[in-house]
């Protein structure tokens, strides 16, 4: 018996397989134009590109800004918030009287002792702390209160940080409650 192969060969036509060797031999797929060697982008291209990318940039740049200076604020407000729940603690704690000041020549929040002579937290809201905020970004009305053992205060206090158009304001009872404005 005679051995049959498999497949069987199929003769193209001389044209045919002329243009499969030259699109194969081709190195850009057969997709260039004849007798140009196309390598890296066109001058046009670029600029496309660079367009694009200039208008995305623009776009969300000032937007950067603003959330960062959103940030900012929402930060220092919490800090606030938590130093001013921190000084009635410290008052029932100890069972003393103890002044909550704001300094802002050195931007700062102090917690210390009736005589101001043991200052129990310091936290700076200037250039040189975490939040970076000046005199004008950051109110304290009245600058200074006292906070009694029995849990009350001489008076209510208002807060007020703000950088740009972003404001967040908050104030505290006699009794020590933080309550949003």
């Amino acid at each position: 018996m005679s051995a049959t192969p498999a497949f069987r060969s199929i003769r193209m036509p001389a044209t045919l397989a002329k243009r499969a060797k030259e699109r194969f031999a081709n190195p850009n797929g057969g997709l260039a134009r004849r007798g140009a060697k196309r390598r890296g982008f066109s001058l046009v291209e670029l600029l496309v590109v660079i367009m694009i990318v200039a208008v995305a940039m623009a776009a969300t740049v000032p937007r950067i800004g603003a959330v960062t200076n959103q940030t900012k604020v929402q930060r220092a407000n919490q800090a606030l918030q938590q130093d001013v729940q921190q000084a009635w603690a410290l008052a029932a704690r100890n069972r003393a009287p103890i002044v909550l000041k704001f300094v802002s020549s050195s931007m700062q929040l102090q917690i210390t002792n009736l005589a101001g002579t043991t200052i129990y937290k310091r936290t700076g809201y200037g250039d040189g702390g975490a939040y970076g905020l000046t005199s004008t970004e950051l109110r304290m009305a009245p600058a200074t209160i006292t906070v009694f053992p029995n849990g009350l205060a001489n008076d209510t206090v208002g807060f007020t940080v703000s950088r740009s158009s972003y404001t967040r304001k908050f104030w505290v009872n006699k009794a020590g409650m933080v309550l949003p404005r």
